[in-house]
């Protein structure tokens, strides 16, 4: 059985109504900027599911794990700066709930170290970092869109190419910060990686050459299957500019559906030979498309 330090009162643990007042309160910042709902639930869900293996306190971890980015999706702040002032936010929000002191401020070490370079101290900590890390896997398909769109956009226009290729870049080096920041838990952490991360680098290598020598359509099936980085962030902006005004909300959520279908009516229009040559690129789109997908639910 697992002890909870402190005593925690019912209403003040995991999954209290208290929690979920505070996880409505952080799904409202999210409305109109970048930094989507769904990366928060990635991270708690990630956060608890290693705090149960681990025999950590779940309490602070999932605490932690909501309020983690508050002031980087608040104040539309993606800087690493975003981690002090975030600690200092939830102090503030906390403190008003009766949560018993020390708890707060194990929760705001927690949200304080989740991107640093060095090596959180508590169990706790090192959780919501690698927790953090982990949801950058389960939601690549946004990485994608937000990384491409976020480099592309200048004043009210969209650079497309220079989207592309800055977002390619930064893609890559999150997804190779991922692999060194989830190392610093143990092996069944890393477990939870495994797959998704190899699906991650199989779709930024197959994308590689497309930067250089530029694909004529990305309509055709094996181009469809091979460019998946950037049938994505075309087709996710393509949805997000029905309407009129840049929504990358329903970008994201309708985007998802259009690229799904187009991979898989590309894939049933191969050969059997071509599908052997493309069979472990479509596997990993496959493992892509199916870890973003319970979180399209935190965009309507």
């Amino acid at each position: 059985m697992r002890v909870e330090p402190y005593n925690l009162p019912a209403k003040y643990r995991f999954g209290s109504a208290l929690f979920k007042k505070a996880e409505d309160m952080i799904r409202s910042y999210h409305i109109g900027n970048d930094f989507k709902f769904i990366h928060i639930r990635a991270v708690l869900d990630n956060s608890i599911k290693l705090a149960d293996h681990y025999h950590a306190n779940r309490n602070i971890v999932g605490w932690a794990a909501l309020l983690h980015d508050i002031a980087s999706i608040k104040y539309n702040d993606p800087t690493p700066a975003h981690a002090i002032k975030g600690a200092a936010e939830a102090k503030t929000y906390l403190r008003k709930t009766g949560l018993p002191a020390p708890i707060i401020s194990e929760i705001a070490y927690c949200i304080r170290e989740h991107i640093t370079e060095g090596n959180p101290q508590t169990l706790e900590a090192k959780i919501v970092h690698a927790a953090d890390n982990l949801a950058a896997l389960d939601t690549f398909f946004d990485i994608i869109f937000s990384f491409c769109l976020r480099n592309a956009r200048k004043d009210r226009n969209i650079d497309y190419l220079t989207g592309l290729s800055e977002g390619y870049e930064w893609a890559t080096i999150k997804i190779h910060d991922t692999l060194l920041k989830i190392s610093i838990l143990d092996y069944y952490a890393m477990s939870l990686a495994e797959d998704k991360l190899a699906a991650a680098k199989l779709i930024l290598d197959s994308m590689k050459p497309f930067l250089i020598q530029r694909p004529k359509s990305l309509n055709d099936p094996k181009t469809a299957i091979s460019a998946f980085f950037e049938v994505v962030y075309y087709n996710c902006l393509e949805a997000a500019k029905q309407g009129g005004e840049l929504n990358v909300y329903n970008g994201l959520y309708h985007g998802f559906y259009r690229i799904e279908r187009i991979i898989n009516n590309a894939w049933n229009s191969l050969s059997a030979n071509e599908k052997e040559e493309y069979g472990e690129l479509y596997r990993a789109e496959q493992i892509i498309l199916r870890s973003i997908e319970p979180y399209l639910r935190y965009l309507t």
